[in-house]
């Protein structure tokens, strides 16, 4: 569960006892969090675009990252590669409009491994695929664009594939284990 004032507490689901608090210090609960797939990590990023690794073994802060986003936009995160790599995607005010960054990080050293480009304008409901390729988003309210979730390629920068007619407008959006599917 996270605390509202921007920790992370790890609880034993069966028992309900606390495990771990990750407690950075911060006054904003965080906005995503995720485990890696054996869950030895935990990451964090709150509203102001800074990522925390922790061990979930000892409750210790691994590395702490910066993404130099703008603060109350929204934010994502997903384990990828083994866990060796950690992909957040983020956003910025512009000039005109929001610009959006797809950025990989090393979980052994904390570094960017890359920082590609994503959608401008992109909304507040979004998934990356599990393998950190894809990144699905939608919902923005203005010309029907609600019902509308675009596929992103990380890779190549650009619209892969738009669903249209997602009835109700886009609230959450997940991919499947396999990458093939997309559920909205």
């Amino acid at each position: 569960r996270m605390h509202k004032k921007g920790d992370a507490i790890l609880v034993e689901r069966a028992t309900g006892k606390q495990v771990h608090h990750f407690d950075a210090g911060d006054v904003s609960a965080p906005q995503d969090i995720t485990f890696s797939a054996n869950g030895k990590m935990l990451a964090t990023i709150n509203r102001t675009g800074v990522i925390r690794l922790w061990d979930t073994a000892t409750g210790k802060m691994l590395h702490s990252m910066h993404t130099d986003a703008s603060e109350g936009l929204y934010f994502r995160l997903r384990f990828t590669a083994k866990d060796k790599t950690l992909v957040s995607t983020t956003m910025k005010y512009g000039e005109r409009f929001q610009t959006s960054q797809i950025i990989e990080w090393s979980t052994a050293t904390g570094l960017a491994q890359a920082r590609k480009d994503g959608p401008q304008n992109m909304y507040w409901c979004q998934a990356l695929s599990p393998d950190g390729k894809l990144l699905a988003w939608g919902g923005r309210h203005s010309k029907r664009l609600n019902e509308l979730v675009e596929v992103w390629s990380v890779d190549k920068q650009d619209v892969r594939q738009t669903c249209d007619g997602v009835r109700g407008g886009v609230r959450l959006l997940g991919f499947s284990p396999d990458n093939r599917l997309l559920a909205t």
